[in-house]
């Protein structure tokens, strides 16, 4: 049996950066397939990815931006990407969403 998704909210207190705990409601990196993402507060943005995590959802609000730099790679492993944003994939970055 599948994880319950566990709900991660972006406050970007410290950073852009998706890696840094503090950027995130709870204090903890979401990097698991039962992360359900939500970036809809526009403090530090774009939100960098700077690692490979993988999630379950992604929600991604008007105001905001979700950038692929540096070879870093994003994998949503659930049913849903609502993005009302801009998500950018520089050259040879990968984006993964498996569909369940």
């Amino acid at each position: 049996m599948a994880a319950p998704a566990s709900g991660q909210d972006w406050n970007g207190s410290v950073s852009n950066l998706w890696f840094t705990g503090a950027n995130w409601t709870p204090n903890t990196v979401p990097n698991s397939a039962a992360a359900a993402v939500s970036i809809t507060n526009a403090t530090n943005n774009p939100v960098l990815i700077d690692g490979a995590p993988t999630i379950s959802t992604l929600t991604l609000g008007a105001l905001n931006s979700l950038n692929l730099n540096n070879g870093e790679s994003l994998t949503v492993a659930g049913p849903t990407i609502a993005n009302n944003g801009n998500i950018l994939i520089q050259f040879f970055r990968q984006f993964h969403r498996c569909d369940s």
